[in-house]
């Protein structure tokens, strides 16, 4: 872990919470930056990676939905801002390293809206993170058993997030029992 935090310029010695998607609003991450609030005053050592994504406005993609996508994203960034939190909270774009970010954190956040099947929390789970995901309606279910290998947030409250992300965070035995629990329901059901 030591090793892939400085091949990617992450800081030691502090623990990072790991999102990963696109920066929309139907991901949730709106939800996840007012549940790290709570986690940041807490926790000061907790730190959140967003990866994916957050560039929406490109030359031949200046139609309404991308504006509105980018809106979204700046909005966002500029709360960031205001909260005093750009230095724990980093937007790391689109990239090809996903893995490497995830093997680089401690924990998985996704409280996403609607998805089809999000393949990026087995992802997660096969690299050792314990996950505390949304629940999404004959979906997060069928991946993760509540408790036992990862955590579902049944409403969109950042409070619950909050709560399940610091309760894994501060208490390492937790951590790494969850942790190996996922990896092993990938091994067992996801190969």
């Amino acid at each position: 872990k030591a090793a892939i935090r400085g091949r990617l310029g992450l800081k030691q010695g502090v623990k990072y919470i790991c999102f990963v998607g696109s920066v929309e609003k139907r991901k949730g991450v709106d939800v996840l930056i007012a549940a790290f609030e709570e986690v940041a005053e807490q926790s000061p050592d907790a730190n959140l990676l967003v990866v994916g994504p957050d560039v929406f406005l490109k030359p031949g993609f200046e139609d309404r939905p991308y504006q509105q996508a980018q809106a979204f994203v700046d909005t966002l960034k500029q709360h960031v801002n205001a909260l005093g939190l750009a230095s724990r909270i980093t937007f790391i774009g689109q990239t090809n390293l996903v893995s490497d970010y995830l093997q680089a954190s401690d924990l998985f956040a996704f409280p996403s809206h609607r998805e089809g099947f999000p393949n990026v929390i087995i992802e997660a789970m096969a690299c050792g993170l314990p996950c505390v995901v949304s629940y999404l309606d004959g979906i997060s279910e069928d991946i993760i058993h509540d408790g036992v290998d990862g955590f579902i947030i049944r409403n969109h409250d950042p409070s619950l997030y909050a709560k399940r992300m610091l309760q894994v965070l501060n208490d390492r035995a937790l951590s790494e029992q969850i942790g190996r629990a996922a990896r092993h329901t990938v091994e067992r059901e996801f190969r």
